[in-house]
């Protein structure tokens, strides 16, 4: 049996002569089928973390909705003590 010519994948006579054709195929074949397999691995992932984001928007709604309103109170210290009570003239104790 005489050996075959034609070894490309589009049957054409030029492209059998090239040696190189048929693995250059098979290699950007493999590459787009692992960019598929990632793209199938990836869509589950994406569409889990659009809906936890929506989700999480909802329940904030809801908790603002059931917050009761209320007035912001801002605590103003004391007047400060006089210094006469304060400075101490005499060694203070410090261990018991």
């Amino acid at each position: 049996m005489p050996p075959r010519k034609d070894l490309s994948v589009s049957g054409d006579a030029s492209d059998a002569e090239r040696p190189d054709t048929l693995p250059r195929t098979r290699h950007i074949m493999r590459n787009i089928l692992k960019l598929l397999a990632l793209a199938l691995a990836l869509a589950p992932v994406s569409v889990w973390l659009v809906s936890r984001a929506r989700f999480r928007a909802s329940a904030s709604d809801v908790h603002q909705a059931l917050s009761a309103p209320f007035q912001y109170k801002v605590l103003t210290p004391e007047a400060e003590v006089p210094f006469e009570l304060r400075f101490f003239t005499t060694a203070v104790k410090t261990e018991s």
